[in-house]
């Protein structure tokens, strides 16, 4: 996390600047992921409104929510148990959030992609794939985001567990040659499948992203175009914000 929060209930919100665009007002919801066996007391959710009371200036971000998963109704300290009522809670949210941060990984490399032997089950997934996964691509990428969107519908069946998901990467090349555009960009601190990182991203793949994607409840950027009323997922790394 970019700075540890006690955990406890806030007296106060918690104010700082960012420089972004201006705006009116926006509700963002940031979730520091984890895939451990008790994700409940390391997955944090936070809430927070940009907004800007002055034109020309940039908005203000006042955080009002930190908490561990944890303590969101219906939840406890299994991973299980934790993701299920996240997976509530963003649902329950749908219509009021404009973005979520994620901090993991949204999808992996190109490369990694064309050599994993998921061929099979990508064409079960084009089949079968629901509609929200089929569509809301974005202008100029057809190709690219239906892929993504078949990807994501056949990640769970693929692979089994975040060891098979590992292994499988692991026998495809090298971490410095499979290395996503956005790694490489970003100087990201390691791959998705990475020895510190693939269950984190096995479980953001297949247990958050995955069902929140079949269930049109978020959209995911770059591969999906933003919508209405529905929450865009961004991928972030505060490892590599605050180098």
């Amino acid at each position: 996390r970019a700075f540890e929060v006690a955990e406890r209930e806030l007296l106060s919100p918690l104010s700082f600047r960012l420089p972004t665009h201006s705006m009116t007002q926006e509700v963002v919801i940031g979730i520091d992921w984890s895939g451990a066996k008790e994700a409940g007391r390391a997955v944090w959710v936070s809430r927070g409104c940009l907004s800007s009371d002055a034109a020309g200036q940039p908005p203000v971000f006042r955080l009002t929510e930190c908490f561990p998963a944890s303590n969101l109704p219906d939840a406890g300290p299994s991973r299980d148990e934790s993701y299920k009522a996240l997976l509530a809670y963003i649902r329950a949210h749908k219509g009021t959030v404009g973005y979520i941060g994620l901090d993991a990984p949204v999808s992996l490399s190109e490369l990694l992609l064309d050599r994993l032997e998921l061929q099979e089950h990508i064409k079960l997934a084009g089949d079968t794939a629901t509609s929200s996964s089929k569509a809301h691509t974005p202008a100029g990428d057809q190709s690219g985001a239906t892929r993504w969107g078949r990807f994501i519908e056949a990640f769970g069946e693929a692979f089994d567990s975040p060891e098979a998901f590992k292994r499988a990467c692991d026998a495809c090349g090298s971490e410095k040659e499979l290395k996503r555009a956005s790694d490489v960009l970003h100087k990201t601190p390691w791959l998705p499948h990475n020895v510190r990182m693939f269950r984190q991203a096995y479980h953001s793949l297949a247990s958050l992203i995955a069902p929140l994607v079949r269930s049109d409840d978020i959209r995911v950027a770059p591969m999906q175009s933003a919508a209405e009323g529905v929450p865009l997922l961004l991928e972030t790394c505060p490892a590599s914000l605050l180098k």
